[in-house]
């Protein structure tokens, strides 16, 4: 028995050819500047164009380019942050000077205040949307880092200027940096340890406090067992087991 073709194409692989009349429903399918050809007639295909060019047989320019050439077109600077350059449009704000062409467009010469690859980052000691105010812990014509300031606020790092440092600790350094020196008898990164006296009972008393002062500290070893009067330098060393 014959069965009769009711198909009006035949499904053959597209070939890429330069005429501008093939339209692939024969299989051969306008497909210049590097494109890369693809599918069965009728439904072919012009992919992965050359650089600049673009659209369904890369023969006019992608965005971001132009000319008889389709060449890289001047980038131009957007407030759009995902703008990558990629169609010559480049995010860069707070005063930053666009540079470069499509695809490798660049933002340079930020206001004061402001850094990074669009200028979109503010420098350490200013803030704002636009970074430019002086962030806490800032002062001067400089924004350079003011004396950090002691307080008995327990999650105050430091990072605007104010630091937890308690039981007489003077506050030193600068913001971002800060130091809190303890008074006599008292330890620790913001003096908030008794002294250097560990007071023990038991071998159990003692791991647990040893465990809570620094690798290299020295301290006394006060309570009623054997322990007492002895002055031990911390490590890292496992003491009990």
């Amino acid at each position: 028995m014959t069965v009769a073709n009711h198909f009006p194409y035949s499904c053959s692989d597209c070939a890429a050819t330069s005429k501008t009349s093939n339209d692939g429903s024969d299989g051969n399918f306008y497909c210049i500047n590097g494109g890369v050809v693809g599918g069965f007639a009728p439904t072919c295909l012009c992919t992965s164009c050359n650089t600049g060019f673009g659209g369904s047989n890369c023969a006019t320019c992608a965005a971001g380019y132009s000319g008889t050439d389709c060449s890289a077109d001047h980038c131009v600077a957007t407030s759009t942050s995902i703008d990558d350059s990629s169609d010559g449009n480049f995010y860069c704000i707070n005063g930053g000077s666009i540079g470069g062409t499509t695809g490798t467009c660049t933002c340079t010469s930020c206001n004061i205040g402001s850094e990074g690859l669009n200028c979109a980052i503010c420098s350490v000691g200013y803030a704002g949307s636009d970074c430019s105010a002086f962030a806490a812990g800032y002062s001067g014509s400089d924004c350079s880092a003011d004396p950090c300031v002691a307080t008995s606020t327990s999650i105050d790092d430091g990072s605007d200027g104010n630091f937890y440092c308690i039981n007489g600790g003077k506050a030193g350094r600068t913001t971002g940096v800060c130091t809190c020196t303890c008074a006599t008898d008292y330890a620790g990164t913001n003096c908030q340890r008794n002294g250097n006296t560990l007071s023990v009972t038991d071998s159990t008393s003692l791991y647990t406090a040893i465990s809570c002062w620094a690798n290299g500290e020295t301290v006394k070893l006060a309570g009623t067992t054997a322990y007492w009067g002895q002055t031990i330098k911390l490590s890292s060393k496992t003491w009990l087991n």
